[in-house]
């Protein structure tokens, strides 16, 4: 684009070559150095956690706009320079964790202002930096975890000038996700008191325990912030998210009738750890999230579904790579305990995220996203529990997420390992 060269690139260039290079990195170095100093501090044991930790933040901060509070999702390729609001809100909380609000601030300013999708009027799936709506398909979490997220702003700040301004954003998203709509992917079944749309995988259209546990938080986050600047709203959302409860109470009953053989054929995903985290639905220790008490017995007092049988089994039995299950982890040691988003009814006891249309997608790898994700749970057991076992878990799960990060310190999307020979064959 010869415009875009003329007014945006051959500037810069013209700025570059002009410079000192050895004075521009310093000035670089100290402008980041100082930056992380600002932040939250993190005293861990070892080093390379306190490295990843702090290019975790330096990635991070690298995706945001500064001028428009987008967050895009990534500069690998031409299809994640774009900002989802889910992965957007994720984000905006890491920041009020890591000591930088006015960051957050710009996200929901930004969030505030997009154009919805319309019919239905919820945020769409995908948008530019600038605002314009470029996937359309309703995943109701991607409203839902809005509410969740400025409420979350809100009690580390305590700006309630924040609330006020974006009330009417907050109150919308709390309805709009949960109630029918007028785009047909996006409904509220009376019967099953569930929502049903597409799954945060964006693969499959449904009544999913994810999507559903962040309508139920994003309801009840509502319902605090209509309280405290005292509107009527929340009485109808408490209302909803209970109801929406009592559909994943059921949803979750049923899946552990036959966990093995389900309905919608998927017997794990690591997705409905977010019961407990972070949308905190269920405890950890919840009887159907583990299966089992803390000594791996089933407890006499408790009542399950099916004893020994639970989410986080399932889990565990489908979507952990276990020791040489396939040819090529033979020569990958560290792929061992890493985990695969899910296991899907086309995919055989090998391959399970691995096969998309007959076809292998991306080979099979698991996620350094589900590896971490099951780790949380596991830290957020060990909290509940005072359990050092399962902190020991969590930091298995960092570890094993670590040992794929490049020298830059970055982990990619998906854990790579190429297909053996007899795979290929």
């Amino acid at each position: 684009d010869t415009e875009v060269d003329r007014n945006w690139i051959d500037p810069v260039m013209d700025w570059f070559n002009a410079a000192d290079v050895a004075s521009l990195q310093n000035a670089t170095e100290t402008y980041w150095k100082e930056w992380l100093a600002k932040g939250t501090k993190l005293q861990l044991p070892e080093d390379k956690y306190n490295r990843q930790y702090s290019r975790a933040l330096l990635t991070s901060v690298l995706h945001f706009d500064e001028d428009l509070g987008a967050v895009v999702a990534g500069y690998t390729n031409g299809n994640y320079a774009y900002v989802w609001p889910r992965d957007a809100v994720y984000t905006a909380m890491m920041f009020d964790k890591a000591g930088y609000p006015e960051i957050s601030a710009k996200v929901y300013d930004w969030l505030d202002n997009v154009p919805l999708k319309s019919p239905g009027e919820f945020w769409a799936q995908k948008y530019t930096t600038d605002g314009e709506i470029t996937w359309r398909q309703p995943q109701v979490d991607e409203t839902a975890i809005i509410p969740f997220g400025a409420y979350y702003h809100y009690k580390v700040t305590g700006d309630l000038s924040f609330l006020t301004n974006h009330w009417d954003m907050i109150r919308h998203a709390a309805y709009v996700c949960s109630q029918d709509n007028a785009d047909p992917d996006m409904y509220y079944d009376d019967n099953t008191k569930l929502m049903s749309s597409w799954n945060l995988w964006e693969d499959s259209r449904g009544e999913f325990l994810y999507s559903n546990a962040s309508v139920e938080r994003g309801l009840r986050s509502a319902a605090e912030v209509s309280d405290i600047l005292g509107y009527s709203d929340g009485s109808i959302f408490r209302s909803r998210a209970n109801d929406i409860h009592q559909g994943i109470s059921s949803k979750i009953a049923q899946y552990l009738q036959n966990p093995d053989n389900p309905s919608d054929g998927i017997q794990a995903d690591i997705s409905n750890l977010g019961l407990v985290v972070p949308f905190n639905i269920l405890r950890a220790d919840d009887p159907n999230m583990m299966g089992y008490g803390l000594n791996g017995q089933s407890d006499p007092n408790v009542t399950y579904i099916q004893p020994g049988v639970g989410i986080e089994p399932q889990i565990y039995k489908y979507a952990v790579v276990k020791q040489n299950e396939a040819p090529r982890w033979t020569d990958y040691p560290d792929i061992t305990d890493t985990v695969r988003r899910y296991n899907g009814p086309d995919n055989d006891d090998t391959y399970f995220d691995g096969v998309w249309q007959g076809k292998y997608y991306f080979e099979g790898g698991p996620w350094a996203l589900s590896t971490l994700w099951h780790g949380q749970y596991f830290a957020e057991y060990g909290d509940q529990e005072w359990h050092k076992n399962a902190y020991d878990v969590f930091k298995l799960k960092l570890d094993k997420t670590m040992a794929f990060r490049t020298k830059l310190d970055l982990v990619g999307e998906q854990i790579y390992v190429p297909l053996s020979q007899e795979e290929a064959d």
